[in-house]
């Protein structure tokens, strides 16, 4: 509890301060606009704000909401930044957005606000991900990775190789207890490339050998065909290369798949009333590939940033 709350209050309620120092004048009220993508389904940030904005009278943060979509909140971003828009103050990005934010200079370093010991208390990876050229550019806020859902109502136990999700799958497809195996996101975008590489994990594979390239090995070869080969068998519809991951999410939500990779926050929202699956689903790590000997999760998440323009 106590590390909860102190990565809620640093990460959150921290950078706000910290944001608050750089604008304010003693005696004078400030204003602060963040952006995050979506409103939650939780409510939490706008209780985080409510709850900041009570106990700070002197400043006040005004909750702006984007697109769900992370390209669509990079684009808006980018084009903000590029236009030296000073209208917004601190916001949430995408982990991978860190390095390419700071290199341009759009974001502050906040390494000088750290005291000894604090990094520390950071999982190793995200603060790693917020880290660029030595220097700390965001601070974590949240922190997940790939997993599988699979229907519990149909399934004893979930599979643990993908050989065996996609026996499993075909043998409730001929049954006729369900019309497609397994869900992804396929669309040309991050989300695919997180697929592609617990895929490549899972079996074995690596996309670099220090500064060399060793995608092309049948590890990776045989891991990237069975994408491939999940909608041209029809364990997948087609449609999955046009989805992202709420397209994904509401196609599973209505009843229409054994499984879906997808992020923990997926969790809650196919939980809610009116959701054909609710209660009939469990969570799992992703499978084991053919040639690997565990399955990989890609490690995701978003952080919070200073526009240094504001």
């Amino acid at each position: 509890m106590k590390r909860l709350k102190f990565l809620l209050l640093l990460a959150f309620l921290g950078l706000l301060v910290l944001m608050s120092g750089t604008k304010a004048q003693k005696g004078q009220k400030t204003n602060i606009v963040f952006y995050t993508p979506a409103e939650d389904s939780s409510g939490a940030i706008r209780r985080l704000v409510n709850q900041f904005n009570a106990e700070n009278q002197e400043v006040q943060v005004e909750h702006r909401t984007l697109s769900w979509g992370s390209d669509d909140c990079r684009n808006f971003y980018v084009s903000a930044f590029s236009a030296r828009d000073n209208s917004f103050d601190v916001f949430s990005g995408d982990i991978i957005w860190v390095s390419e934010f700071a290199s341009a200079g759009w974001i502050e370093p906040l390494d000088p606000y750290f005291a000894l010991g604090e990094r520390e208390q950071f999982l190793p990876g995200p603060i790693e991900g917020c880290t660029y050229q030595s220097r700390i550019w965001a601070i974590p806020w949240f922190t997940d990775s790939g997993v599988l859902f699979y229907r519990s109502d149909l399934l004893n136990k979930p599979p643990g190789s993908w050989t065996e999700l996609i026996t499993v799958a075909q043998e409730q497809i001929a049954a006729g207890r369900i019309k497609y195996g397994y869900i992804f996101h396929g669309n040309q975008y991050e989300g695919l490339v997180c697929q592609g590489l617990e895929l490549i994990w899972s079996n074995g594979g690596q996309i670099f050998d220090g500064d060399r390239v060793t995608i092309n090995t049948p590890q990776a070869v045989e891991a990237l065909q069975t994408m491939v080969d999940l909608v041209k068998f029809k364990l997948a519809p087609e449609e999955v290369l046009w989805y992202q991951e709420e397209d994904a999410r509401l196609f599973y939500q209505d009843g229409n798949a054994l499984f879906l990779r997808n992020w923990p926050y997926a969790w809650s929202l196919m939980n809610q009333e009116g959701s054909a699956i609710q209660g009939k689903f469990k969570l799992a790590p992703l499978p084991t590939g053919p040639r690997g000997t565990v399955g990989s999760g890609c490690l995701g998440g978003w952080n919070l940033m200073i526009n240094s323009q504001s």
